[in-house]
């Protein structure tokens, strides 16, 4: 199988890994699967994502509906040692990038990056 990304996926990709950890791809991986993570329950296979989320990503209707992601969940989906991803998780909660809840970590929605102009 192949994958092709674009020059404009992957300069978003770059631009998001600076803006939201600073240049820390472990950190924007644990982003990306906390992101994933929250809503993939919410989706079928096949389903229209823009039904439930708005143009970033976002559970915009009801937004209490994400489902918190666990630091153990995270350090065994992406294999970032336990404490790496604590102290990752941390760093990321304490920007404002994620938000703690009952049961684990969601996006802080406020605080979700906007693309870069072309």
């Amino acid at each position: 199988m192949t994958v092709v990304l674009t020059r404009p996926l992957v300069g978003h990709l770059h631009g998001i890994a600076r803006q939201l950890t600073g240049g820390d791809f472990e950190a924007l991986v644990l982003w990306c699967e906390v992101a994933h993570g929250s809503v993939a329950y919410l989706l079928a296979p096949g389903a229209d994502a823009s039904a439930l989320l708005d143009c970033l990503g976002r559970v915009t209707a009801q937004p209490e509906l994400a489902r918190p992601v666990t630091l153990r969940d995270l350090a065994a989906v992406t294999g970032i040692p336990r404490e790496t991803v604590r102290r990752k998780l941390e760093r990321l909660s304490a920007q404002g990038h994620l938000r703690r809840q009952a049961g684990g970590l969601v996006i802080g929605p406020e605080r979700v990056p906007l693309p870069a102009s072309p």
